[in-house]
């Protein structure tokens, strides 16, 4: 192992904990490679998210501090210059930074490209800094002449060629029985092989978005998990979230079970797609002098709970994901006690040899070696913005949704979590606890709460802070995508 070790991040966008085969029994195993990398090095039992979501999920990641301390919580916030980031430490530590990004939440525009030599937009097949996307699906909330209006404007915004080629490729070809992760590997071998100069240690990120709705695995791999009459059934469902949560159109459970199958092949598929690039890196000499991270980001509902996707909602399902780590000095164990996602800021300052004192993020992650037996006694999960809004809701449904639910839904919310029990306050006053066994969250009435209403009790005070995240404006191609993809 190199001094500076070489730093790899891969997210898997979406992947809950429950569905990875390394820490639930499946047959067909849904993540075989995953299984064995985690066996081989050391693998986190209790890895919590400090939010359900995107993009606050990842602005966590990248600076080690928790939703109410880094402000980005919605579509208007950007991370604040005045955060470091792990990109930017990195790279004033000498390493070459790359990020590859599938998701268009984790982007330049929301402040978290920064600190990246090289980022790449996996929808845009000419790299650019304008993200035009089809807007057609924008005409169903506007006029023919706004829409017009609105797709010319997009299109003559920087170079109009290059615009009009992205739109096209992000509209109908990008996403074909693939979420982008055959591009990703792509451009992450050409990258290695193109522009590291191999005298300095590279950092890499890429976010891979496979299991994000809508499920849409290669036939090949669905029929690992449905026969051929059951997948037909599986892809005639509707994946509409909230259609589905406000009652305008529900799922039955026969439904949800086919696409809970449907998932598991793109894990399946994910997981073969990181199997190629791990190899890759073995191929070209990286990976013994790399220190690797593969981590889920947030989880996935999909009918538990009464909900789908990750919206309103702090259950393990969303926060509790899988995390998995080949560190520089070749650990091999399992490691049970609880950790949260920030604690990989620091895990990783700490693999690169970064000074963490000089780190400016205010309450930031502290994280012992990896390999350490004490970890969090409480995690600490955050959901503070409303998303998707109302107004998504009512554009969805048609406005023929149950309202009653958006009320519930609406409230900002957090979590107070050991690994038996929890408490979710919400901004109400309302409080709800649950029992957990394994993967089994079941909520009753805890008499032994006393400790974690004392400990969110900082939590709420601080949420109810400005906590200085930037102002934020998406142009009309980025909500375009967006709406795509459930949010908007």
């Amino acid at each position: 192992m190199r001094e500076q070790p070489n730093i790899i991040l891969f997210v898997l966008d979406t992947v809950r904990a429950s569905s990875v085969s390394a820490y639930s029994e499946f047959s067909p195993k849904t993540t075989p490679f995953f299984d064995s990398f985690a066996e081989e090095n050391v693998m986190y039992e209790q890895c919590i998210s400090t939010a359900p979501w995107t993009l606050p999920a990842h602005a966590s990641l990248f600076t080690g501090l928790f939703p109410s301390n880094h402000g980005v919580n919605s579509w208007e916030d950007s991370l604040s210059p005045s955060i470091d980031t792990l990109a930017g430490l990195l790279h004033s530590e000498g390493y070459q930074t790359v990020g590859v990004t599938n998701n268009s939440w984790v982007s330049d525009l929301f402040g978290l490209a920064r600190g990246f030599d090289d980022f790449y937009k996996i929808w845009q097949l000419i790299q650019t800094e304008k993200d035009l996307i089809e807007t057609s699906r924008l005409s169903k909330d506007k006029s023919s002449v706004e829409t017009l209006k609105h797709i010319t404007k997009d299109i003559l915004s920087g170079n109009p060629v290059v615009n009009t080629i992205n739109g096209f490729y992000g509209k109908f070809l990008h996403n074909r029985h693939d979420h982008g992760a055959t591009r990703i590997n792509k451009i992450v071998k050409k990258w290695l092989i193109d522009e590291w100069d191999r005298e300095n240690p590279f950092f890499l990120f890429a976010n891979y978005l496979e299991p994000h709705l809508e499920y849409d695995p290669p036939k090949e791999t669905a029929l690992k998990f449905l026969n051929d009459s059951d997948l037909n059934k599986a892809r005639s469902v509707p994946q509409e979230p909230l259609e589905h949560m406000f009652g305008k159109n529900p799922i039955n459970d026969d439904d949800l079970s086919l696409l809970q199958q449907l998932y598991k092949a793109e894990l399946l598929y994910l997981d073969r797609k990181l199997e190629e690039i791990y190899e890759f890196l073995d191929e070209i000499g990286a990976r013994e002098d790399s220190v690797v991270v593969f981590l889920g980001d947030h989880g996935e509902n999909i009918g538990e709970h009464g909900l789908m996707s990750h919206f309103y909602s702090l259950h393990d399902t969303l926060v509790r994901v899988p995390c998995a780590v080949k560190t520089g000095d070749g650990h091999q164990r399992l490691v049970e006690s609880q950790i949260q996602t920030t604690d990989l800021f620091s895990l990783i300052l700490h693999e690169a040899g970064v000074d963490k004192s000089e780190v400016t993020n205010p309450n930031g992650a502290i994280l012992p070696p990896p390999y350490a037996e004490e970890g969090r006694k409480y995690a600490i999960s955050e959901l503070l913005g409303t998303n998707p809004p109302e107004k998504a809701v009512d554009r969805r449904t048609d406005g023929d949704y149950d309202a009653t639910k958006f009320q519930d839904y609406q409230h900002p919310r957090q979590a107070i979590r050991t690994p038996k029990r929890k408490l979710v306050h919400k901004a109400d006053g309302s409080r709800t606890t649950y029992k957990i066994n394994g993967f089994n969250e079941k909520q009753t009435t805890l008499q032994d709460k006393e400790d974690l209403l004392e400990g969110i009790e900082p939590w709420i005070s601080k949420s109810k802070i400005d906590s200085g995240g930037e102002d934020n404006k998406l142009d009309g191609s980025t909500k375009s995508r967006l709406q795509d993809l459930g949010y908007l």
